[in-house]
């Protein structure tokens, strides 16, 4: 997938070192170091990304990781340091998000790395298990099925919330993480342990409020209907979607791939019941 990702990028990502063992990726940066401006540009470049601007995202992108560096080189200690990597942490977790939906998938891991070291060094935990999450994702689309349950059940052991006060953004994250598990095991034929990580994940959904219109159904549904997929189940997996009224959440590209998910299960349920 060279060919997918402009030099650029590619070049902000992944610099080259010299004999110095230093990174030598310049920066667009001409004036002082300026962590409002930065945090705004990057503020700017997520609204792009989630709101599927991928043009807009990507032409922003090689100056902004560049940007990001030279922030955190300029910074060694005290609150403005950490200030520069979080922003660090965050535009290269969202690079790496944007090269995973290109395919630039071990570029992809590479980005998602130095978001994981930065957010693990000033302990922002949600920030961290999205890192982490989203290198599931990209070991997922390459076939990485039992490093990526490995993966993501000892990141959720270690930041599972132990009070009902914990905060939404780390229970957020032990949720993601315990729902690529599932991911996971379920395309790796253990759908027991992948029901078991769903159920876990459930259970943040209710601490969130975020249900469906029925609140007795949360909005894993989609999980465990995509899980009844994979353990060959497509009857139970339509089942949740027919249950849920209509009009209910936002549709999104997620929501399209699941909807495709499920009539190809139902279709493959029917070409099996026609030949028999």
């Amino acid at each position: 997938m060279d060919e997918v990702v402009p030099a650029d990028l590619r070049s902000a990502i992944n610099p080259p070192c010299g004999f110095g063992g230093n990174p030598l990726y310049g920066t667009a940066d001409l004036d002082h170091p300026d962590l409002g401006r930065l945090g705004r540009a990057v503020d700017a470049a997520a609204e792009k990304y989630h709101g599927d601007d991928y043009d807009g995202f990507a032409a922003v992108m090689p100056a902004l990781v560049r940007s990001a560096h030279h922030h955190v080189d300029a910074y060694d200690t005290g609150g403005d340091r950490r200030e520069a990597l979080r922003l660090r942490a965050h535009v290269t977790g969202l690079a790496g998000r944007y090269l995973i939906q290109i395919r630039a998938h071990d570029l992809a891991l590479i980005a998602l790395r130095t978001s994981l070291r930065d957010a693990l060094e000033i302990g922002n935990i949600p920030l961290a298990a999205a890192s982490v999450s989203s290198q599931a994702w990209a070991m997922l689309r390459q076939g990485r099925l039992d490093e990526v349950q490995q993966l993501c059940v000892d990141a959720a052991d270690q930041i599972e919330p132990k009070t009902s006060a914990a905060a939404r953004g780390e229970l957020s994250g032990w949720r993601y993480l315990l729902r690529r598990a599932a991911a996971a095991a379920s395309r790796n034929n253990r759908a027991a342990e992948a029901g078991e990580y769903a159920r876990r994940a459930a259970t943040a959904d209710a601490r969130l409020g975020e249900q469906t219109h029925d609140s007795a159904r949360p909005k894993t549904f989609g999980l465990l209907a995509r899980i009844e997929i994979f353990d060959d189940r497509p009857d139970k997996a339509v089942q949740p979607v027919q249950d849920t009224s209509r009009g209910v959440g936002r549709v999104t590209t997620s929501t399209d791939r699941h909807r495709l998910g499920m009539s190809k299960g139902a279709a493959s349920a029917r070409g099996r019941r026609q030949g028999d």
